[in-house]
């Protein structure tokens, strides 16, 4: 379930809301290198510069460090999706030493902007304890931010949490919901919970029936930073 470079930069150049999953366990998507055609490398040197664009071909042909350098330097200007690859390189030590609260630290950056793919990033790195103490509560904040904004991963990651009482108040009904919400975003692990549940053809339940997905949708759910 790794979403590439590639993948992240034509969905934002081509289909500004959409979203990744968590790097260290991301949705799928199609892999990166070799599949950009000419017009589609316009819309992302029109969309990002050829700055970006530069570094994204410096990555397709395996010079991270270079890639990384371009990235970094558009991160430094603000760039949300430059400060996010710059997060993926760190974590992964692609290009420069491995450094978890440096990536860390790149996708708050993003993700305190609205960036979606970084909040969920955000949040799983929260959850598993990289690069800092393993924080469940504001894990699920930040899935909770991507969640609302409709990204099938964080509806996912989130619903877990609900089941298991994990950073949140264990709420069966809120989780389905968020079963739900994901697997008709094609998430597919949602989908089999919500089969092997008997449940495939679920529908959400209305906002009075789950308080904890109410208070969640309502704001009053405790959000991080």
């Amino acid at each position: 379930m790794r979403r590439a470079f590639l993948g992240l930069a034509l969905a934002l150049a081509l289909a500004p809301a959409a979203a990744l999953g968590q790097e260290a366990a991301p949705p799928d998507a199609a892999s990166a290198a070799g599949v950009l055609t000419p017009e589609e490398r316009a819309a992302l040197a029109s969309r990002f510069g050829a700055s970006f664009e530069d570094a994204l071909a410096a990555y397709e042909a395996g010079d991270y460090a270079r890639a990384y350098a371009g990235w970094l330097a558009l991160a430094q200007k603000g760039d949300l999706a430059a400060q996010r690859n710059v997060a993926h390189m760190l974590r992964r030590g692609e290009g420069v030493a491995q450094d978890l609260p440096r990536a860390l630290d790149f996708y708050l950056r993003a993700a305190e902007r609205g960036l979606v793919g970084a909040q969920v990033n955000l949040g799983a790195m929260l959850l598993d304890g990289e690069g800092t103490p393993a924080d469940p509560r504001l894990a699920a904040s930040w899935f909770a931010r991507a969640a609302r904004a409709g990204d099938p991963e964080a509806q996912y990651q989130l619903a877990l949490l609900f089941l298991s009482g994990n950073g949140v108040e264990k709420s069966p009904a809120a989780a389905k919901s968020l079963l739900a919400a994901a697997s008709a975003g094609g998430h597919r692990l949602a989908r089999a919970r919500l089969a092997a549940a008997g449940a495939a053809t679920f529908s959400p339940p209305s906002e009075e029936t789950s308080d904890g997905l109410k208070a969640l949708y309502r704001g009053t759910f405790t959000y991080g930073q």
